[in-house]
């Protein structure tokens, strides 16, 4: 780590470190000075919800008391300070993202954050995306939820999609699926984090960003990927080693442990998306997308959502059990317990993105066709 961060030779004046307050970007800040290098000469930023500075575990609290700690200026960006339609913040979404990926929950300030970068006159910023492992996985199975890579089987309400609906089967091409025979599950967990999880959900993260400033990714240089790899399996979960490399070389400040950012379900079904999303969905040419009882079920589901204080706690109790159970015993459970179900909201964000991005592309074909007649 720092061999490689000590030949990173750009001038930290002209980037931003967005810092979270978690093991990633902090990481980044310290291997950069244990390299030698004059982090005070480095602006972070933190983003979120307002509300989150006034919660002591959130990263929009503890990203600004760890800039200041390691003497980086530190500005925070509300990301519900807009005057923007939620309309209006979906289409820059999928404009800036060409619809890759439906993490809207940061993005809500219709890119406000990476506007105000680009006028910073500031050249980049640093990205903490990084390989060196995963959470403790005793599956297979389980090490391709841990990556996202899920598929509708995986759900209780899109299960038998393609029986309901004709849809086609998914399939995971061959280069992805897990050799047992060659690798334990966390060798697999960590196959996937690089091949799957990297280009296909962080990739289009930067994607999103790349309309306005330039991203470096500092723990993703080859010297780092490859020694990764040689590590051992106990080492790697749960990232333990990085972790411990990172905890020897960062103040003693706590790791946040909540998110500054809305939820993605929460901004999904707030009326006026709601309305957005239906809208969008009715439309005539979604017929030639979906099946027509496809998209009236996601309609129906979406226009009477389950309670969401309902789901708050569902989801907080789900949180403790992950985070106190021994993995064998989570292992078990995950076996024989009812399968999850897409949120409604989050379903209809992906057919509306689906769609949009169908009527983006085509009216690009269009006035690319034209221009090459004329």
């Amino acid at each position: 780590l720092i061999s490689s961060f000590k030949k990173i030779t750009i001038d930290l004046s002209q980037w931003t470190l967005p810092i979270s307050g978690g093991y990633d970007s902090r990481g980044i800040a310290c291997l950069l000075k244990e390299a030698g290098k004059d982090i005070t000469r480095l602006n972070a930023i933190t983003w979120g919800l307002q509300a989150s500075l006034q919660n002591i575990d959130s990263d929009g609290y503890i990203g600004g008391i760890i800039s200041k700690a390691l003497g980086m200026q530190h500005k925070f960006w509300p990301t519900n300070d807009t005057s923007e339609s939620i309309e209006k913040i979906f289409e820059r979404f999928l404009r800036c993202g060409e619809g890759r990926i439906d993490h809207i929950g940061g993005y809500t300030d219709g890119m406000a954050i990476w506007k105000n970068i680009f006028h910073s006159g500031k050249y980049g910023i640093l990205r903490g995306d990084e390989s060196f492992g995963g959470s403790l996985s005793n599956t297979y199975f389980s090490s391709r939820l841990k990556n996202e890579y899920r598929f509708c089987s995986d759900f209780s309400n899109l299960e038998n999609f393609e029986q309901q609906y004709g849809f086609e089967k998914q399939l995971m091409p061959e280069q992805f699926e897990a050799m047992p025979d060659k690798e334990t599950p966390a060798v697999f967990r960590d196959r996937l984090n690089q091949e799957f999880e990297i280009p296909f959900t962080l990739s289009p993260l930067s994607d999103i960003k790349f309309a306005f400033t330039e991203i470096l990714n500092p723990l993703l240089t080859k010297e780092i990927i490859k020694k990764s790899r040689t590590i051992p399996d106990k080492l790697r979960n749960d990232r333990k080693l990085y972790i411990n490399t990172i905890n020897a070389l960062s103040p003693k400040i706590p790791f946040a442990s909540k998110k500054s950012v809305a939820l993605r379900e929460d901004i999904l079904l707030t009326p006026d998306a709601i309305k957005v999303l239906a809208a969008e969905i009715s439309a005539p040419y979604m017929k030639e997308l979906f099946p027509v009882a496809f998209l009236s079920k996601v309609l129906d589901k979406l226009q009477a959502p389950s309670s969401s204080k309902k789901k708050g706690l569902v989801y907080k109790i789900k949180y403790l059990l992950i985070n106190s159970l021994p993995i064998r015993i989570k292992e078990t459970l995950r076996k024989n317990m009812p399968k999850p179900a897409v949120d409604a909201g989050m379903l209809a964000f992906r057919v509306y993105i689906t769609g949009k991005m169908y009527k983006i592309f085509t009216e690009d074909a269009r006035q690319l066709e034209a221009a090459m007649k004329d």
